[in-house]
């Protein structure tokens, strides 16, 4: 990185700042201003879309549309526990393989080198015949769509869960084309329950809670709130909650939102600000203002709109934070981007 058309060193960044890098294109966001560059915080130049989404997106985060993967890949447990990256799977240069993949995606190849335990002895993992295609770790972790005219692939990384079929009509891993579409999501259901136990209820629990909230729903609210405090939620995850939080608009939600304010991923902050502002509560002004000198453009910016929002009156001490962002969230909406 040693200059505005050099390549840059992947191996000097995080995974996180490595799969920004990628998100550059590879991401459904919106483009708030030019001039990124590898290493620079992801919010202070784009804004991806998130969970709220219903248009792109199912409740459990499954793409609705064709659709880049950012989302998805950066909330899978394999980036967030084990830092793989986009090149842990795609190869840089190229290669012979589809989706210029570093080893053949068919079987075990792509999951070996991270799960040695699991290939081998896939049968005891899968149940399924290895050679068959229940023996390939894609077609239940990171199964295909048809979409477009094309064949996409879902980069939740995540397990098969026809109960959220049952109850919410979403796509399932074990009930597609080439699997089981001949049976009912119930019959996969139940076989999931009898091999794996009762891992299905969380996961359909987090998705029932947030299509209700997408519809308008106040009584997911303490449900909504509990996956914003709770450790294991994904960063991007906790920003798209917040953000249906917002739009919500309950007060019970303030406490939390105030706090996700301060929260450590750029992404939280910015979807707080915004929530705080839908909300319209006068006990969020001090907050908002201290998140005028956020470093990152897209929070401070949305802060200063939520703060006009609130009919805020700045002191001769913070007026010319309040309108520098302001003036830069402006300068979004005239033309430079969008919100």
């Amino acid at each position: 990185m040693k200059g505005d058309d050099s390549l840059p060193d992947l191996s000097a960044l995080s995974a996180k700042q490595q799969v920004e890098n990628c998100a550059q294109c590879h991401a459904l966001k919106a483009v708030l201003r030019s001039g990124y560059t590898p290493g620079a915080d992801y919010q202070d130049y784009y804004e991806p879309f998130l969970i709220n989404s219903s248009e792109f997106f199912w409740p459990d985060g499954l793409s609705k549309k064709l659709a880049y993967p950012y989302l998805q890949f950066a909330s899978s447990g394999c980036f967030l526990k084990a830092g793989l990256t986009c090149t842990g799977c795609h190869a840089t240069h190229g290669s012979e393989r589809t989706a210029e993949l570093v080893a053949d995606p068919g079987g075990v190849g792509l999951c070996a080198r991270c799960h040695p335990e699991v290939a081998a002895d896939v049968n005891a993992h899968t149940h399924h015949k290895p050679t068959g295609p229940g023996g390939n770790c894609n077609m239940c972790h990171l199964p295909k769509q048809f979409r477009n005219q094309l064949d996409m692939t879902d980069h939740r990384i995540t397990v098969p869960v026809p109960e959220n079929t049952v109850k919410l009509d979403i796509p399932n891993a074990c009930n597609q084309s080439g699997c089981h579409a001949d049976q009912s999501a119930e019959w996969a259901s139940d076989w999931s329950r009898i091999w794996y136990g009762e891992y299905q209820t969380k996961r359909v629990d987090i998705a029932n809670a947030i299509h209700r909230g997408r519809e308008g729903d106040v009584s997911a609210v303490p449900t909504l709130l509990a996956l914003v405090q709770a450790d294991e939620t994904a960063p991007l995850l906790r920003a798209g909650l917040v953000e249906i939080l917002g739009k919500l608009g309950d007060r019970r939600a303030m406490p939390q939102l105030i706090e996700a304010l301060t929260d450590s991923h750029s992404s939280v902050r910015a979807q707080a600000s915004a929530a705080l502002g839908r909300v319209g509560h006068p006990l969020a002004t001090r907050p908002l203002v201290n998140a005028l000198s956020d470093s990152v453009f897209s929070v401070r910016t949305r802060a200063a709109y939520a703060l006009a929002l609130l009919d805020y009156m700045p002191s001769e001490a913070h007026r010319d934070q309040y309108q520098s962002a302001l003036g830069e969230f402006e300068s979004v909406v005239n033309g430079k981007g969008m919100m």
